[in-house]
């Protein structure tokens, strides 16, 4: 049979220094790592362009669009990079993170802490495969600035009734201050108002089913410039590596969000 086919996906913007230590380390995790060396791989960076504020779980729907042809997805956060994990194909949504992330301070450097709740924390590398990707209908393209899109679509996954599996990997995070919470904990505005979403959608059964209505088929983007890699070292990646691509779109607003 042939290899299951990733497509490893990365929302970004602004992060040209986390973007480049990202890239010489990914390439050389998958050239070398004993589980996931032999794994066909192409990487696709989306970058949103400037206005709007950042939608991760949009942007993320943009990645799954452009390589929907692809056995699973791969959604990668630019800022983790992995010492031990496992990215073969999953039979059930599976969050590759853990150690490394489970505690992080607020400000790098910084002794207050924020913490996730193992059982429930759904980011920063998450696998699909691209069946059940469709079924829970991908993101929310409602979550605008940081947080609540990957709670919302652990959700989806439950309605859905669909277990997520933990896979709870090693990762190296790299540093940077909490897009979320200020340095002493406080979540700002854009943190409380994405919370207040997330609670207002899935107050009740009946609310929660609008999801089937709105992520992957309600997706307005265009592409504004795309661009493969040529200039990679060749006798440095991976065996089965595809392709590495850079393509920057332009999101659309729904009323009211």
């Amino acid at each position: 049979m042939a290899a299951k086919r990733l497509s490893l996906i990365v929302p970004y913007r602004d992060r040209a220094k986390h973007l480049k230590v990202f890239e010489r380390h990914i390439l050389s995790y998958f050239k070398y790592d004993k589980r996931d060396r032999h794994v066909p791989l192409g990487i696709t960076i989306v970058e949103q362009d400037e206005g709007l504020p950042f939608n991760i779980g949009a942007i993320r729907n943009v990645g799954f669009d452009l390589t929907k042809d692809f056995d699973y997805h791969c959604f990668h956060d630019v800022d983790f990079l992995p010492i031990w994990a496992d990215y073969r194909y999953p039979e059930n949504p599976a969050r590759l993170i853990w150690f490394g992330n489970e505690e992080r301070p607020t400000v790098p450097g910084g002794d207050v802490i924020l913490d996730h709740q193992r059982d429930r924390y759904f980011g920063g590398v998450v696998l699909y495969n691209r069946e059940q990707f469709v079924q829970v209908n991908g993101y929310s393209n409602h979550y605008w600035g940081w947080g609540s899109e990957d709670d919302d679509n652990r959700l989806r996954c439950k309605l859905e009734k669909i277990e997520v599996q933990h896979r709870d990997g090693f990762y190296n995070p790299i540093p940077h201050a909490s897009n979320g919470f200020d340095a002493d904990r406080k979540p700002k505005k854009v943190t409380i108002t994405n919370d207040r979403l997330l609670r207002t959608k899935f107050k009740n059964r009946k609310v929660a089913e609008a999801y089937k209505s709105e992520g992957l088929n309600s997706l307005r983007y265009d592409v504004l410039d795309e661009c493969e890699r040529t200039d990679l070292d060749q006798e440095n990646l991976p065996r089965n590596f595809l392709f590495w691509r850079h393509v920057k779109v332009r999101l659309y607003r729904d009323e009211g969000h």
